[in-house]
């Protein structure tokens, strides 16, 4: 493929990454930040930097639970907006949405300064940018808009390498954010990290308002004003996701969002929450830079395998989309098994060598659903989806932050070999729906002999 064909191809790849880039640079700041807070306001400064392992529990303790208020705040009004939104983009087009999470994010870094300078004023002013950031989106609407955007300008045949290479810029975009966190906020501090998050979103802005071309011209013009007729985007929501379709794609579409994607999400959510506090816990102890590298290591090495690992599996060796993600989940339960019996640095960083199949399972069932649905659904059901990924983190967030919070003193582990059990449910699902989708097709080949078995979809 020429060079020229490759850049022709980019659309919104660069805001994914750029915003998962701020994302996820943002996140270990703000719970580093969160535990420094909570530190003063509990003893003081000096003990701060001398803690006891009473002290640093209790401290533990109290950031994990803080950190459900944080996603509470993010999640519940994301989730209402990204429902408006995603389905007004089937009406508005792709665009409009997708700038709307960067301005959200943008005054939630100048919120994030102004706690920085006034360091002393209490840890829940923090919470005034986040819920700022839920009401304009938040990542659930970058999610569905970018997702949207690539099915519209994408075929069934290709549709699962785009997404695949687009879900990659996740991982990538969360590599990059979370070595420039940890190495930035040990060399400049929590000024120098929000301002560069700051700035970032502002460029996403410009990109989309001046370089990135419309995907989607909705015939239909919307006349009435969208922000006050929720209902009806819910009604449209429910509509694609519960009507009636040929060949069982209902039945495929309700059980992957229903069923296996938000196990796996809340599993992923679950890491997310409690792997920062798992590895400046004692033995482990990581500083912010070795934060920032560990971080990066796991995202990068699950974005690799998203670009490098599951093109290969579709395009050369043909596997099933079912098949790609049973296999990183089954990576996912042994990495997850191995950092739960760590106990010195190498052995987190070994583990996440291995995660390469980590980032498999959500791009596939991405691409099973998008399948199931019309070119004029792709917005609504990416909506509905990325409705789903907000509220899987909120529920992982309060699970998993209460179940950390309270066997940290006996087992730290312990979470980590729970969400590695955990996994076993969407294997068991995805498993079902492939052998059922297999069973069909060879009943359809029985049926019809004149249809080749070579025409038959082999990356459903």
């Amino acid at each position: 493929m020429k060079i020229s064909n490759i850049f022709r191809n980019i659309t919104v790849e660069p805001v994914l990454f750029l915003y998962m880039f701020c994302t996820f640079m943002s996140f270990p700041l703000l719970q580093q930040l969160a535990y420094r807070k909570i530190c003063q306001e509990k003893l003081n400064e000096t003990s701060c930097e001398n803690l006891t392992k009473t002290q640093r529990d209790g401290v533990q303790e109290d950031t994990s639970n803080w950190m459900v208020y944080q996603s509470v705040a993010l999640g519940v009004p994301s989730i209402a907006a990204s429902l408006v939104y995603g389905s007004w983009s089937d009406s508005v087009g792709r665009k409009f949405i997708m700038i709307l999470p960067p301005i959200g994010n943008a005054l939630m870094n100048i919120n994030y300064l102004l706690n920085v300078h006034f360091f002393q004023v209490n840890v829940n002013y923090l919470l005034i940018g986040i819920v700022i950031s839920g009401f304009f989106g938040g990542y659930a609407t970058v999610l569905s808009s970018v997702f949207s955007y690539i099915a519209d300008v994408s075929d069934k045949s290709s549709r699962t390498l785009r997404i695949s290479i687009l879900e990659s810029m996740v991982f990538l975009g969360a590599s990059g954010g979370e070595m420039v966190a940890g190495v930035l906020l040990d060399s400049s501090g929590f000024m120098a990290a929000f301002g560069l998050a700051l700035a970032i979103n502002v460029c996403i802005i410009l990109y989309v308002s001046l370089w990135l071309r419309e995907s989607y011209f909705p015939t239909d013009q919307v006349h009435a004003n969208p922000l006050i007729k929720l209902h009806s985007h819910i009604k449209n929501v429910l509509t694609v996701l519960f009507k009636a379709r040929d060949e069982d794609q209902r039945l495929y579409l309700l059980v992957v969002l229903f069923g296996a994607l938000p196990i796996v999400l809340i599993n992923f959510g679950g890491f997310n929450d409690t792997s920062l506090l798992y590895i400046i816990n004692q033995p482990l102890s990581f500083s912010s830079s070795y934060i920032g590298y560990f971080l990066s290591e796991v995202y990068f090495i699950r974005g690799l395998g998203v670009v490098v690992g599951m093109p290969i599996l579709t395009k050369y060796f043909k596997v099933s989309d079912y098949l790609i993600a049973v296999f990183g989940m089954m990576i996912t339960l042994v990495v997850f098994i191995f950092y739960g019996f760590a106990t010195r640095k190498w052995m987190m960083f070994l583990g996440a060598a291995f995660a390469f199949g980590d980032g498999w399972p959500v791009p596939c069932m991405r691409a099973m659903m998008s399948k199931s649905v019309q070119t004029d659904e792709q917005g609504t059901m990416f909506a509905a989806v990325a409705s789903l990924e907000v509220l899987s983190t909120l529920l992982a967030s309060l699970i998993f932050n209460s179940i950390y919070s309270k066997t940290v003193s006996w087992l730290p582990g312990f979470t980590f070999f729970l969400l590695s059990g955990i996994l076993l449910i969407p294997i068991g699902i995805i498993l079902t729906l492939y052998f059922k989708k297999r069973k069909g097709y060879q009943y359809k080949v029985m049926e019809d002999p004149e249809d080749s078995i070579h025409n038959l979809p082999v990356n459903t």
